[in-house]
């Protein structure tokens, strides 16, 4: 668990700002799609391509702007979540967080694999490398957002604890002070009497 983002900005405050930064991606990758799929049916109509390509290249950016808008509305969800302090918001992008992780590690594993293949070395080496920084990146969003929703979901603890039989009350009752008016008084200069 981490106790501020990047060391010098408040935990709540990074989380807005994780999920506005994926929303705003998620908005422009949504608008392109939508864009791509106005346009590249219109390109393919005018060369030779067949229309069973032209119908699977339409279904292809269906898909991926459904997909980018769930993606938009759990990172809005996770926005409004740390707003109104509800941890149930979070979990969504708590979750996207973990797929990216075993995403990245699933990379990592293919490119492993394709060492002995045709691939330059170079290649291999620079793609290992941006996949580790992303690795680490992945991992560092989600402890922010792990932590996030650690201390949303830390409040809502019920205010009895029952084990069994006995029950536990966690509330703190405070007692006002007595009148003292009607205290009796101590005279400490006569010796007491017995």
């Amino acid at each position: 668990m981490v106790d501020s983002c990047c060391g010098c900005i408040d935990l709540n405050v990074g989380g807005l700002i994780i999920g506005w930064v994926f929303l705003v991606s998620y908005c422009i990758g949504l608008a392109v799609a939508v864009i791509c799929l106005i346009v590249f049916p219109i390109i393919m109509i005018g060369s030779s391509a067949e229309v069973a390509g032209i119908i699977a290249v339409i279904v292809g950016f269906l898909i991926l702007i459904v997909i980018l808008a769930i993606l938009a509305f759990i990172s809005y969800r996770f926005i409004d979540g740390i707003n109104t302090m509800n941890y149930k918001k979070v979990i969504p992008f708590r979750i996207l967080c973990i797929c990216g992780i075993v995403s990245c590690v699933i990379t990592i594993l293919g490119i492993v694999g394709s060492i002995n293949s045709a691939h330059s070395s170079g290649y291999i080496v620079s793609r290992f490398t941006s996949v580790i920084i992303n690795l680490a990146i992945c991992i560092y969003i989600f402890l922010v957002v792990n932590s996030i929703y650690e201390n949303l979901k830390a409040p809502v603890l019920p205010t009895t604890i029952s084990s069994g039989s006995n029950q536990l009350n966690l509330n703190v009752i405070t007692v006002p002070p007595q009148n003292q008016q009607n205290a009796p008084i101590a005279d400490f200069d006569q010796p007491p009497k017995y």
